[in-house]
């Protein structure tokens, strides 16, 4: 066994909880369900942070594990398309085209313990231990160096939970969840007094899994409502273990990289875009880009991006560079800012974002043309050949852009605002005492030293 010397001040353990709101903790610490985060506050400090654009977690866990925008890193969304041939993919760590902060401390000869972040799958080298997070479907192909993956196998680790049980088998699920999180916790705290290392990160998925599916219980005194808040009574317990593993001097951080909300309506993007005209398809039951006709002038896919069918870029592009691309840029804009819920007279898109205005970088050009973010409750779907502006489904819970959070132990936040998820690379760099890589758009949002 290790045991860890008591000055430890450059080292640097993250916990990372998905999906978890900057003010949900706060009603949770208020209402002591979460007493050991409550009682963390007394030793360092909190603060509401930004995600990315969209708020999705492989774009904003991306953006934290390179300290980079989209533009630099080349993730744009859990699903992407190649413009020519015209067609979509899950996008994946061999997508993402920059650095990580695990092979950048690597290069530096730090240890490093990866475990379970999104878009780490299939696991790159490290100086240490990198377990894959979700698209990782096997154990055996999840781990570097590989041959750690028996052990954890034998262990009992789960990469993640069956989501499809939402739809009707919630109590097997909710049993899930509290089990593969009691899991991941053990053999992270394991990881933690028997291996070295200079930096961990844990990541917890099941925050984000139970959000997107039991949200309205605990909001509308739901079936679930007492086994949602039970969960999180968990998280704050899991949260003490962690603890319980390290000394003062270890740098702890806990972090989130979107806030959550309830769903009010599903909104179907493509649906406007063919009412007005924009999209035309080649058959009467689209179900792939490949049904977009060349007369399209342009598409969304999820959440809220959409692109022109730009000729020279996509495979049957049509709409020509300049004014007629603006044209274009600006009807859309124009469609998605009249867009009123019909039962409230709500508003449904808040902010329509320019490519320029949200990435930069060498990459930046294989972004979405216009990004749409919603107001909280209106979840952003992209349905090809749908009759239907609003719809449902068995998800409870949407991602939110400016309601994630960061807490660091031992220090106090810089007058640095607004903060992004992002910024957790340049903070992390600063409490190792080691020197920035070129080219991040990380900024350090500490003040001085301890």
């Amino acid at each position: 066994m290790f045991f860890r010397k008591k000055n430890n001040r450059n080292k640097v353990v993250v916990v990372s909880l998905d999906g978890v709101p900057y003010t949900f903790l706060e009603k949770m610490i208020n209402e002591e369900v979460m007493p050991n985060l409550k009682n963390l506050l007394n030793y360092g400090e909190i603060r509401r942070t930004h995600s990315v654009i969209p708020p999705i977690s492989s774009v904003a866990w991306s953006s934290f594990m390179t300290g980079k925008n989209p533009g630099k890193h080349g993730i744009f969304g859990f699903v992407d398309r190649k413009p020519n041939p015209l067609e979509m993919y899950i996008q994946t760590g061999v997508n993402l085209k920059a650095q990580t902060l695990w092979e950048y401390l690597s290069e530096k000869g730090k240890q490093v313990i990866v475990m379970n972040v999104p878009e780490t799958y299939p696991p790159r080298k490290v100086n240490g231990l990198l377990i894959s997070g979700f698209l990782a479907s096997e154990i055996e192909n999840a781990v570097y160096p590989k041959n750690e993956a028996k052990k954890l196998k034998e262990m009992g680790y789960v990469i993640d939970v069956d989501a499809g049980k939402a739809k009707d088998k919630k109590d097997e699920m909710m049993n899930d969840l509290l089990h593969i999180l009691d899991k991941r916790v053990e053999i992270s705290c394991g990881l933690l007094e028997n291996r070295k290392w200079d930096f961990c990160i844990f990541h917890i998925m099941e925050t984000d899994r139970i959000n997107h599916f039991f949200w309205l219980d605990y909001e509308n005194d739901g079936k679930f409502k007492e086994e949602f808040i039970q969960f999180y009574r968990e998280i704050d317990n899991s949260i003490m273990k962690f603890i319980d593993k390290l000394d003062d001097s270890v740098n702890l951080i806990l972090m989130s990289d979107h806030g959550f909300c309830g769903i009010k309506k599903e909104v179907n993007l493509n649906h406007i875009l063919h009412e007005k005209g924009l999209i035309v398809y080649k058959n009467e039951n689209p179900n792939s880009l490949r049904d977009l006709s060349p007369e399209t002038k342009a598409y969304s896919m999820i959440p809220g991006r959409f692109y022109v069918n730009l000729k020279g870029r996509e495979e049957s592009g049509t709409v020509e560079q300049g004014e007629q691309y603006d044209k274009i840029l600006n009807e859309i804009t124009h469609h998605l800012n009249e867009l009123e819920d019909p039962d409230t007279g709500s508003k449904i898109i808040d902010k329509v974002h320019l490519n320029s205005e949200v990435y930069q970088g060498e990459y930046a050009k294989d972004g979405p043309d216009l990004v749409a973010l919603p107001h909280n409750g209106y979840d952003l779907k992209a349905k090809l050949g749908s009759n239907t502006l609003f719809g449902s489904s068995y998800r409870q819970g949407m991602h939110t852009y400016d309601d994630a959070f960061m807490y660091v132990r031992n220090h106090q936040f810089n007058d640095l605002h607004p903060a992004y998820v992002y910024d957790g690379f340049a903070t992390i760099l600063k409490l190792m005492d080691l020197p920035f890589p070129e080219d991040i758009d990380s900024r350090v949002i500490i003040k001085g030293d301890k």
